[in-house]
């Protein structure tokens, strides 16, 4: 999968959600990311590290608030915090929108 594929994805859902630019006071494209993979803890599989694709910081400054990542081989998209040494993932809920909504 490429980060364009991902951006594809994102964009499609968040057209089938109707409008939806805002987040939490930010313009939401201020929130998106260029997709980059990344390693992050897994909370619910002992803390076992995997790739995912970091698409979305929630906070104004780099590593803020919460995150967005995207599973590529479960075709999820779901939620992850900073860790103490690493990025933590909270959950995957499927959609885009469908995670932004599970904050």
């Amino acid at each position: 999968m490429t980060s364009q594929e991902i951006i594809r994805l994102i964009e499609e859902d968040l057209k089938n959600a109707g409008s939806m630019f805002v987040w939490s006071g930010r313009p939401l494209v201020e929130c998106l990311l260029d997709p980059k993979k990344q390693r992050f803890l897994n909370s619910h599989q002992n803390n076992t590290p995997e790739e995912l694709w970091l698409v979305f910081e929630e906070g104004p400054k780099s590593g803020e608030g919460y995150k967005v990542v995207y599973d590529e081989d479960l075709k999820m998209f779901g939620l992850a915090v900073n860790g103490i040494s690493e990025p933590v993932l909270l959950g995957l809920y499927g959609g885009f929108v469908e995670t932004l909504n599970s904050m």
